[in-house]
Parts: structure tokens; C-alpha cells; sequence
């Protein structure tokens, strides 16, 4: 992307997906969700080298890449051994892909998962807490639960006395 593009997103129409949500390991087939989450999360913002319009511009995922505790990488190439971490380099939460032609700032492939340079076939491609905690130092918050139905009557009237009131004193 470039500077001004909003971003967008597209699948390759003649390659083979399995669309239901509880089979999501199908042989010879990808797990649509498991690849719609990787691009749609690169739109959001999990993109770097080479990933935003090249000329070694980066991008703040780049910000967590490193060789080795207290040594960041800031110019990730293919076949240099790099990996997220949050706390300085210690903790190593997944290492980025060096194989060439994927994206640096996606997954080496160690395990099954979305966000790997290139996806498994016939492998539900489930979300990692890797996955997770890259998308919340990003600055997406997970939300952890959806408010039950009851909490939209107490919002709803507390608008209705709200309005209420304000007539109330404008009259």
C-alpha cells in the first residue's frame, strides 16, 4: 500500500477454500477464515518490511523484530533469522518468516497458523495468542465479551430518562 490507499483485500478464485465454520480442515482445501484473517489483520496494520510500498519504509510491527535480547532488526531481509518479542528481545513469541518470496512480518511456520507466510492446506488455521498479542501492541483491544441482551434495556433507559430530563428543563 501507499500512502492515501485505504487498503483492500482479495481472494484467488480458483484455488480451493472450505467456507464452513466447523469444518475447517478439509483436504485439499484452505480454511477461508484462517486466510481471511491474515489478510484482513495485514490491512489493519501487520505489515512491515517491504509489506507498505518498499523503499525501506517499515511500519510499528518492525518496532517488536529482533536478532537476539536487546538487538533489534530494522532491516529484516530473507534469510536473516529474526522474531517478535514484546519485552526487549527475551521473550521470543513467534519467529518472522525469512523464506523468500512470503512477507517478513508474517509467521516462520513453525506451528499451524493464520498469520504463517504461507497457509497449510486441509489445516484449520486457528488464531495463535501470538496472533493476538501482535494485533493489541498494534493497538487493537480484544473484546472479550459481547454485553448481554439485558445491559441494552438498562442503556436504553437511562437514554429515555436522559431525554426525559433535558426536555424537562428546556420547556
Amino acid at each position: 500500500m501507499s500512502d492515501g490507499d485505504i487498503g483492500w483485500v482479495g481472494f484467488n478464485r480458483t484455488e480451493s477454500y472450505t467456507f464452513d465454520p466447523n469444518n475447517r480442515a478439509v483436504t485439499g482445501a484452505f480454511d477461508f477464515f484462517g486466510a481471511a484473517d491474515h489478510e484482513i489483520t495485514e490491512v489493519m496494520g501487520r505489515y512491515g518490511f517491504g509489506q507498505n510500498g518498499g523503499g525501506g519504509r517499515d511500519s510499528p510491527i518492525d518496532l517488536f523484530r529482533y536478532f537476539s535480547p536487546g538487538v533489534r532488526d530494522l532491516a529484516a531481509a530473507y534469510g536473516s533469522p529474526n522474531y517478535f518479542s514484546i519485552d526487549g528481545g527475551l521473550t521470543v513469541i513467534n519467529t518472522f518468516n525469512v523464506v523468500c518470496c512470503g512477507d517478513l512480518s508474517d509467521w516462520a511456520g513453525n506451528t499451524i497458523d493464520p498469520f504463517n507466510g504461507f497457509l497449510t492446506r486441509g489445516r484449520a488455521e486457528l488464531l495463535s495468542p501470538g496472533d493476538l498479542i501482535v494485533m493489541d501492541v498494534l493497538g487493537y483491544d480484544r473484546i472479550s465479551a459481547v454485553p448481554e441482551p439485558a445491559i441494552w434495556i438498562y442503556i436504553v433507559a437511562g437514554l429515555i430518562c436522559f431525554a426525559a430530563a433535558r426536555r424537562r428543563t428546556s420547556t
